[in-house]
């Protein structure tokens, strides 16, 4: 995901790496980052005493992300593999993220899929045209399907020279969660991390000690633009993701198309959901599921949801006149409710 889709409801403190005013004994200040990344926009909110962290160092965490995950920059990891005939070594970082991939391929029933790019790119490029090849899709499905990678303790390996990875499902969850884990190893309890609208928090937000409160994006009544805020979730530790149909489109053309590709029918995902709102303990988690449940329709994705312990959703989808409605599943309920003052 890439776009903002939370509004974050108190004031922003401070400017990052600045005092963010005279500091008395055990209190703590409020630190803030903002910065064009991955395409997007990332910020970090943090409270603790004393000075401000060097932020050289989230940038740090961003250009070496980028140099392994970026499929818009020559060189990178994912690049090369995807280049390559058979695989390449990988770095312990590309590894772990893979390992979590491979993970939720398995767990979603091939439905969340690092596989796709063959026909993400395939459909990319159709623009408005209504009519597609079948025996294209056909050949460029024999591409897809993480069964076709195999991940040694060094090198990821492909087993058809034509398979290619799409990361960005996952990725930028990835990319929040290793932020979070930089904050915790300098010794940060009380931060937010948002990264294209996928953000995880921990602690509370001070002077007063609050929790952190979120409102949750409203898709319009188009399915495709938003328009208001809706509901509002005072976040307990952990993350908080979404996927939408108004958020992104495939193609350049004027016809919006489903960015979620059914890896099965090789087709983009046409069902009743816009959304899909994930909450989990890490935002790699959320980020996987909140695609494949997008994926699943609203049926199967909530008695899926149910059925994981480890997660929380809320789902946007179309009645057959077109209105919009929303459900949420029982944890899901209880994150609303604790909003309410």
């Amino acid at each position: 995901m890439n776009s903002r889709r939370w509004v974050l409801l108190f004031l922003p403190f401070g400017v990052a790496g600045l005092w963010a005013g005279r500091q008395q004994k055990g209190e703590f200040l409020s630190y803030e980052w903002r910065a064009a990344v991955q395409g997007t926009t990332a910020r970090i909110l943090y409270f603790k005493e004393g000075a401000p962290l060097d932020t050289a160092a989230f940038r740090q965490q961003f250009q070496e992300l980028d140099r392994l995950f970026s499929r818009y920059q020559a060189g990178t990891t994912i690049t090369r593999f995807n280049e390559s005939l058979r695989g390449i070594p990988v770095e312990p970082v590309f590894r772990q993220l893979m390992q979590q991939s491979l993970a939720m391929y398995h767990e979603t029933g091939g439905l969340f899929d690092p596989t796709i790019m063959p026909l993400i790119r395939y459909w990319q490029q159709q623009g408005d045209k209504k009519k597609y090849p079948v025996k294209e899709l056909r050949r460029l499905r024999a591409c897809v399907g993480a069964d076709k990678l195999i991940l040694t303790q060094d090198s990821l390996i492909k087993t058809r020279s034509c398979v290619q990875l799409d990361l960005d499902g996952i990725a930028q969850g990835f990319s929040v969660d290793r932020l979070a884990a930089y904050l915790e190893s300098q010794g940060v309890q009380h931060f937010l991390v948002e990264v294209g609208g996928e953000l995880r928090v921990k602690g509370r937000k001070f002077p007063g000690g609050e929790p952190f409160r979120i409102a949750l994006e409203k898709p319009g009544s188009d399915g495709w633009s938003v328009e208001t805020q809706s509901l509002v979730i005072a976040l307990p530790d952990g993350a908080l993701t979404t996927s939408g149909t108004y958020r992104k489109r495939l193609g350049n053309g004027a016809s919006p198309r489903n960015h979620i590709i059914d890896p099965f029918t090789g087709r983009p995902v046409e069902n009743e959901l816009v959304s899909v709102t994930v909450f989990a303990a890490n935002a790699t988690l959320a980020d996987g599921y909140d695609n494949a449940l997008l994926a699943m329709g609203l049926r199967k994705a909530l008695a899926f949801t149910e059925a994981h312990p480890d997660i929380a959703a809320r789902f946007v989808y179309r009645l057959p006149d077109g209105s919009l409605r929303d459900t949420c599943s029982v944890r899901f309920v209880t994150l609303l409710n604790s909003a309410t003052p």
